[in-house]
């Protein structure tokens, strides 16, 4: 491990309105500037050997116990440098958020900073996944990726695993010579050591814990734009930088709707199918699923908005995960700026209405009147996890969106750039955003016009009552009625839909075609089995290659009975994707259907899947747990 040399710190304050319930440790005590981490991978026992030295700096005086998050850790000892061994115990205050180690600590002093040094085990059963050759593209090596957000990250190291806390870091990575190993940080040094390659990363901007990421396999890297690089196994390479390879282009319209760039190089790691989500926004080292490359740069948006995230999410942060609608309806706002720059106006408004239908259906899913059906979800000691939707990007998109309508679009830009440059390394609660807009709108109107706009803003109805939002926006246009028209034709039956509407569905983009599918989904109680086939013969959606269409299209012909056991197309589909987006609304809908099944064929290939979506399934099938690996206890 590379020795930590003391450096100086910036002023740190105590704040007593840090608040994050989903982390043990006492982050009003204490504050980890920096921290020094060794991982000694060993794939024959799937074992991480951890060393990490944390450099805190104390909040108050007199501090004499340090809390920490961990999560399946065998910690095997803990020090620091100025008396040596420290005592702890190890607690368990809520099994949905891991545990709690306790160190008792020399009393703290303001101004004298902590070293505490922490050597432990563990198997990342929860934070990684570990692949076998067989389960990756080129089927040469094993693979290993992490997946740390939300609060999995105790999982791989003792941390104060908040969004409330960013830190500074050094990464020391130990494999096998054969592995090549990355981590959310610039690549410093690679060598052999003892027989060993050891690869170095530095993280000089402070992030939160759940940045931290590693992927280890049998990776090359392709440069595609002046600042950005695809990253990925060498078979897949060559396909998946010709799909981004606007990526600079994304980065530029985005800094230029923004502030600029400030994270050196941007690289996208796309991952082998069992990664559960379609993009994690890990700074220097975006992870991004394979399903986003189709062939067509018809799923590139996902990258976008991982970009869009270098400023809300990695830059400005929710404090905690009631606010995390804060790191996503800015980034999907975001997102669809520059997508409009790219594609339009009507991408970007189609793009909009397709994410209102999630966002109902999410509603619907977990009852109109549930706190998780609002922007501040109640977590009441659940694991944050359980309340993700795609509530927090669509609900929060629509209020920054109406926010922008009261003000003009140009003012809304000076204060979006006002915002991240106020909040750029920190991390805010709603009411810290909610003021920096009060404050920009008074100071760019009239007294008594800023009062007129505020008056407008049904602030506690936008953000913590559950449903819809309070102010439906309008995001109609004409493709978008064609769209939601051919769907009701063919409800309505076959004389309505005209070889002309038959050929125009094939000249729509995907998003389009996805309003088509959602609005038939819509209405699946009336949706019959010669419907669905009728629509599969004329515009021949077996053909289709984008999981967009198909993971919508496989729904209608499970729900209608168009497709029946044994499901061919849907079973193939749920053994290659591992995106949840994809596969929790199939086996639902096949649980509805034929529930064995469901629960038969998700024990054929949960040995496929992310431990995070193992744990999404289970709890939707109502099933134990994937008997393959250890899995999560809540």
């Amino acid at each position: 491990m590379n020795s930590l040399s003391l450096k100086s710190f910036n002023r740190f304050e105590a704040r007593e309105d840090r608040y994050d319930e989903s982390t043990f440790s006492n982050i009003n005590d204490w504050e980890t500037e920096y921290y020094n981490l060794t991982l000694d991978f060993d794939f024959s026992k799937n074992l991480i050997t951890g060393d990490i030295i944390l450099y805190m700096h104390p909040l108050k005086a007199g501090v004499t116990y340090l809390t920490l998050d961990i999560w399946d850790l065998n910690i095997t000892s803990v020090s620091t440098s100025s008396s040596g061994a420290l005592e702890y115990t190890i607690t368990d205050p809520d099994p949905a958020l891991g545990k709690a180690l306790n160190i008792t600590t020399p009393a703290s002093q303001l101004g004298s900073p902590e070293y505490v040094h922490i050597k432990y085990t563990t198997q990342a059963f929860i934070a990684g996944s570990w692949l076998k050759p067989e389960q990756t593209a080129g089927k040469k090596m094993d693979y290993f990726f992490t997946q740390c957000q939300s609060i999995y990250c105790r999982n791989l190291a003792p941390l104060q695993d908040t969004p409330a806390v960013k830190s500074k870091y050094h990464v020391d990575i130990i494999t096998e010579p054969k592995f090549v190993s990355r981590v959310s940080g610039n690549l410093t040094q690679e060598g052999i050591q003892n027989g060993k390659k050891v690869t170095s990363f530095d993280m000089d901007i402070p992030v939160e814990s759940y940045l931290l990421a590693v992927a280890i396999g049998d990776l090359a890297e392709k440069k595609v734009g002046d600042r950005t690089y695809v990253i990925t196994e060498p078979s897949m390479l060559d396909k998946a930088a010709e799909e981004l390879d606007q990526l600079e282009d994304s980065l530029i319209k985005a800094e230029k709707y923004l502030t600029p760039y400030i994270w050196g190089d941007y690289k996208i790691l796309i991952l082998p199918p069992s990664f559960p989500f379609g993009g994690m926004e890990n700074p220097l080292l975006t992870f991004a699923s394979p399903t986003i490359i189709v062939g067509d740069k018809s799923s590139v948006d996902v990258a976008t908005h991982e970009i869009a995230h270098s400023w809300t999410g990695n830059l400005v942060t929710n404090m905690n995960w009631e606010n995390f609608w804060l790191n996503e309806g800015f980034t999907v706002f975001t997102e669809r700026k520059v997508t409009k720059m790219n594609r339009g106006e009507v991408f970007y408004k189609v793009a909009a209405k397709l994410g209102n239908f999630s966002m109902v259906a999410a509603m619907e899913g977990y009852g109109w009147n549930h706190s998780y059906s609002s922007l501040t979800p109640i977590m009441n000691g659940a694991n944050p996890d359980d309340s993700y939707s795609e509530i927090p990007y669509e609900k929060g998109f629509q209020f920054i969106t109406y926010l922008e309508s009261l003000v003009g679009e140009d003012l809304f830009q000076k204060f979006y750039q006002g915002y991240v440059t106020e909040f750029k390394y920190k991390s805010l609660t709603v009411d810290d955003m909610k003021n920096s807009y009060i404050k920009f709108v008074q100071g760019n109107f009239s007294s008594s016009k800023a009062t007129e706009l505020l008056a407008q803003i049904e602030w506690d109805k936008w953000i913590y009552e559950p449903g819809l939002p309070p102010v439906t926006l309008d995001f109609e246009t004409e493709e978008y009625n064609d769209a939601v028209g051919l769907a009701h034709d063919y409800i309505k039956g076959a004389g309505k839909v005209s070889p002309d509407d038959r050929e125009e569905y094939h000249t729509w983009f995907v998003t389009l075609k996805g309003i088509f599918l959602a609005t038939l989904l819509d209405h699946k109680d009336i949706i019959t089995s010669d419907i669905v086939n009728l629509i599969g013969k004329d515009l021949n959606i077996a053909s289709e290659i984008n999981a967009e269409i198909l993971y919508l299209w496989y729904q209608l012909a499970i729900g209608s009975g168009a497709h029946s056991t044994p499901y061919t197309a849907e079973t193939e589909f749920l053994e290659s994707v591992g995106r949840l987006k994809y596969i929790q609304p199939l086996y639902t809908t096949l649980q509805q259907v034929d529930s064995q099944f469901a629960v038969d064929t998700y024990f054929k290939f949960c040995d496929l899947y992310h431990p995070i979506a193992q744990d999404f399934l289970e709890k939707a099938l109502k099933v134990s747990k994937c008997s393959s690996a250890k899995q999560l206890t809540h």
